[in-house]
């Protein structure tokens, strides 16, 4: 019955292109010769989980997956942006394929509505007590998406580069949602704890701080740019003229 409307997709297929157009709102097609070998799924949960289970292509760093103790918390992203990181739109790839390379963190497209919240949680209660599972991938996304947004502010510095599509309507509901995502959330392993390691490194380097306030303080505008290099200029002028009141003393025309 499934070859009856188009005889080039099974059942499987048929169930991730179901899941695609109705929970998944991700920028990233569910190719059906990409699940060709998942044959031997239990029920659907375990289908869909086994779509997301990130390869080598992806970006995550599977030889890097370290315990819990060894990695530590990464600020909100109005602090990431405080310390220099941009936050950017990461054009194709895996929702779990994120990426932080020089001061640029690059986070895949997510479209937020009333149905990511159910779906999210049956991800997360299937890797929490899925004892063939090695590794929570979706838990630690969604974990790290907690750090990154604590506030409205936050919300909406994911949506200004089009990271977060907001269909709650508002800021706060995005915010509340992630923090009880990852509420009583077990993790014994974390897949992005490279990525939490090079942002605190950004982050306690002096150097990158001020530049950004540099950046926000006096450059944020032309006009504030004029500015700035109308002062450098005065104040050479100034000390040109300092140096040649001062010339004739050291040096005496003979």
């Amino acid at each position: 019955m499934t070859k009856v409307p188009n005889p080039q997709y099974n059942l499987i297929d048929l169930a991730m292109l179901f899941c695609q157009y109705t929970f998944l709102r991700f920028e990233c097609p569910i190719s059906a010769s990409s699940h060709e070998s998942l044959q031997n799924i239990a029920h659907l949960l375990a289908l869909v989980h086994k779509s997301f289970t990130p390869t080598v292509e992806i970006g995550i760093d599977t030889g890097n997956i370290v315990d819990e103790e060894k990695w530590k918390s990464i600020p909100s992203a109005t602090e990431l942006q405080e310390a220099g990181v941009n936050l950017k739109k990461l054009q194709s790839g895996s929702f779990l394929d994120i990426k932080f390379n020089n001061g640029v963190l690059k986070i895949p497209f997510l479209k937020i509505e009333d149905l990511s919240v159910s779906f999210s949680r049956n991800l997360i209660a299937y890797e929490q007590y899925d004892r063939n599972n090695d590794h929570n991938y979706v838990t630690d996304y969604l974990t790290l998406m907690d750090y990154l947004i604590n506030s409205q502010k936050d919300v909406e510095l994911h949506c200004r580069p089009g990271i977060i599509e907001n269909w709650l309507g508002d800021d706060e509901a995005v915010s509340t949602m992630f923090t009880k995502l990852s509420e009583n959330v077990i993790q014994s392993k974390v897949c992005y704890a490279k990525i939490f390691k090079d942002l605190n490194e950004h982050c306690n380097k002096r150097k990158n701080v001020w530049i950004a306030n540099s950046r926000h303080n006096y450059f944020n505008s032309p006009w504030a740019l004029i500015s700035c290099l109308a002062t450098a200029f005065l104040l050479l002028l100034a000390l040109a003229q300092t140096i040649f009141s001062i010339l004739p003393y050291i040096f005496p025309i003979k």
